[in-house]
């Protein structure tokens, strides 16, 4: 995913889909402490009904320092 990409999703979360998801799990891996990188990967699995949602939802809750974003999205 490049900057345009993940400035596009930042602004637009409703446009992540299926195609988006690999590619934000791909920059968790590698930044595992990024916090929006977090919170996008959190929407994605929200858009697509995803099953391990709730999983990753109680993750992100830790792992974010200001939950008020999280309750945003």
């Amino acid at each position: 995913m490049n900057k345009e990409a993940f400035y596009r999703s930042l602004l637009h979360p409703e446009l992540l889909d299926d195609r988006t998801l690999p590619l934000l799990e791909n920059i968790l891996e590698e930044y595992p402490y990024f916090q929006t990188a977090r919170l996008l990967h959190v929407k994605n699995l929200s858009n697509q009904g995803s099953i391990r949602y709730d999983k990753e939802l109680k993750k992100t809750a830790v792992w974010t320092t200001d939950r008020s974003k999280l309750f945003y999205l």
